[in-house]
C-alpha cells in the first residue's frame, strides 16, 4: 500500500510540474517588415481576437490600421495555437496586396516554455521535429522556416529545422536540447517583384514532435506500474 501511495505522489508531482509549466508558457504572434515597426499579439493580450486560451488570431478586423501603417499591407488572417508538452504548433497566415510592397513582412508564431522529452530535468538529449501537414501558396512570394532555441527566447531563430514555400512540405530534425526550449515558426512575404493586380500567398503549417512525451502521461504510466506490481504481490 505505501508503494502504491508514494507512486501515486509521483504521478500527482509529475501532473502538477506540468500545469506549472504550462501557466509559464506563452503563445505569441508577432507582425514586421523590418521599417515600420512590430505589432506583437499576445494569447489573451492586446489584438488578440481569438477569444480562446492557447489560441492567438489577427484578422481582416485590423485591416485599415494595418495598410496605413504597413505600406498597404493587408493581413487577411493569421491564427496560432500550441501545445506545448509534447510540441504541437498549428499556424495560419494569409497575406495579400494590390502591386507591389516596397518592403518584406514576416509573420511568425512563437512558442517558448516548450518541453522536451523527459520534462524539464531530462538533461541533455536529442529531440525530434516534424513539420506535420504543411502547405503554401503563392509560388515565388512566400516561404516560411522554422526554428528552436534552447534557450527558450520568444521569436529566437538559433537553430533552423526545416523550411518550405510553395506546395506541401514533409521533413524532420533531430536537435539536442538542455531542458524547455522555445519554437518559432517565421513566414516571409516578399511583393517587392509582383505585378499591378490583387496578389496574395497564405499558409498552413504544422511544427510538431511526433512522440508522445508529457510529464502527466509519464506520472499515469508510473501510477499504473505501481498497481500492478501491488497486484502481483497480493
Amino acid at each position: 500500500m505505501n508503494f502504491i501511495k508514494t507512486m501515486a505522489a509521483v504521478a500527482s508531482v509529475a501532473v502538477l510540474l506540468s500545469a506549472s509549466m504550462a501557466a509559464n508558457a506563452a503563445i505569441k504572434i508577432r507582425i514586421t517588415d523590418g521599417v515600420n515597426g512590430v505589432v506583437d499579439i499576445v494569447d489573451n493580450g492586446a489584438n488578440d481576437f481569438s477569444g480562446a486560451p492557447g489560441i492567438v488570431s489577427y484578422t481582416a478586423q485590423n485591416t485599415t490600421f494595418f495598410m496605413t501603417q504597413y505600406d498597404g499591407w493587408e493581413i487577411v488572417f493569421t491564427s496560432g495555437s500550441s501545445n506545448f508538452d509534447p510540441l504541437d504548433m498549428h499556424f495560419a497566415a494569409s497575406v495579400t496586396s494590390v502591386g507591389p510592397r516596397a518592403n518584406v513582412l514576416q509573420v511568425m508564431l512563437t512558442q517558448d516554455q516548450a518541453l522536451p522529452l523527459g520534462g524539464p530535468n531530462a538533461g541533455v538529449g536529442p529531440l525530434t521535429f516534424a513539420s506535420g501537414n504543411s502547405s503554401g501558396s503563392g509560388a515565388g512570394i512566400g516561404t516560411w522556416n522554422a526554428y528552436v532555441d534552447d534557450a527558450g527566447g520568444a521569436f529566437a531563430t538559433t537553430t533552423h529545422l526545416f523550411g518550405g514555400g510553395y506546395g506541401a512540405t514533409s521533413a524532420s530534425a533531430t536537435v539536442p536540447l538542455t531542458g524547455p526550449y522555445s519554437a518559432t515558426i517565421v513566414t516571409t512575404f516578399d511583393f517587392r517583384n509582383v505585378g499591378a493586380d490583387n496578389n496574395q500567398a497564405s499558409f498552413d503549417l504544422e511544427l510538431k514532435v511526433p512522440e508522445p512525451a508529457g510529464l502527466a502521461l509519464v506520472g499515469v504510466a508510473l501510477l499504473g506500474a505501481a498497481v500492478a506490481t501491488r497486484r502481483r504481490k497480493v
